[in-house]
């Protein structure tokens, strides 16, 4: 099995300082689940870790793509619809497209056959699939790409309703549920929506198990999901993107790092436990 080390993800090549979101900051975001209108011209973000993380990302998928990428079967005529909607948007972001390939800002050119693989290597962003429910009443985890995942992983939840996706969060079920049902009921294919999710964990971008997101000998960072959630036009599908940027504490603002100590402070116990929050003291937090 391949798997990306602390050198991969050391040295600052696929982390970003300074940190440019710093949720935590806004009382309007602690409170999940904490969405915005987006831009629909914003619908992906381009940092400067993009080449390294890209380079990374087309490893993984080249070693393992069995478990980075996968698809059902009824996600098929979405991925195709999907694949054509962000490469259209990573044109308007300076890609080129020749023919049945797409260039990107890295010089690196790849196939556009509407695979799981090809979706995981046309930008920073994780792309997951979301289908109408069926009677259900849940939008079901369909596939996609899931390379720099931050505690589980595409083949442990593929297929699955959206509450039994977050079975581990706490509360998910009896408060949240409702509210992200509703939400992505009422996804709209010209009005995507953005949100910030953020943990503390090491330098490790892919992090399929939760204890790999809390490996030793590795210094904290601050680990930001930018999550978008947009309607396909056609399919109806609901695209599910997840940009992960990582920084490490260290580069982050004195009250930045007290503000992040004092969220963490906060946790219920069972919040506390989900997110191991004493993988790393108030002190290395606080600095």
């Amino acid at each position: 099995m391949a798997h990306a080390n602390a050198a991969d993800c050391a040295a600052g090549s696929v982390t970003v300082s300074p940190a440019p979101h710093l949720p935590f900051l806004d009382p309007l975001r602690l409170k999940p689940p904490a969405l915005s209108p987006l831009d629909p011209a914003e619908w992906v973000e381009i940092d400067a870790a993009y080449a390294p993380q890209m380079a990374l990302r087309d490893r993984l998928l080249a070693e393992e793509p069995d478990r980075y990428a996968a698809l059902l079967r009824e996600g098929a005529d979405a991925l195709e619809e999907m694949t054509d909607l962000i490469t259209a948007h990573l044109i308007s972001r300076g890609y080129a497209r020749r023919a049945g390939r797409l260039r990107r800002l890295d010089g690196v050119e790849i196939d556009l056959t509407p695979t799981p693989v090809t979706l995981g290597r046309l930008s920073q962003e994780d792309w997951l699939i979301l289908m109408p429910p069926d009677g259900t009443g849940e939008y079901r985890l369909e596939g996609g790409a899931l390379v720099f995942p931050a505690g589980w992983s595409l083949g442990d939840k593929i297929g699955r309703p959206l509450t039994a996706v977050h079975a581990p969060v706490p509360g998910y079920a009896e408060g949240l549920a409702p509210r992200v049902n509703r939400i992505f009921a009422a996804a709209h294919p010209d009005r995507p929506l953005v949100r910030h999710n953020y943990s503390i964990g090491n330098d490790l971008l892919p992090a399929d198990t939760p204890s790999a997101q809390h490996a030793p000998n590795s210094p904290p960072h601050l680990r930001v999901e930018r999550q978008t959630i947009r309607r396909l036009p056609r399919t109806r599908a609901v695209i599910f993107g997840i940009k992960t940027i990582l920084t490490p504490l260290a580069d982050l603002p004195r009250e930045a790092r007290a503000a992040l100590a004092d969220v963490y402070a906060a946790y219920s116990p069972e919040m506390a436990r989900y997110r191991d929050a004493g993988a790393f003291s108030q002190a290395e937090i606080r600095g």
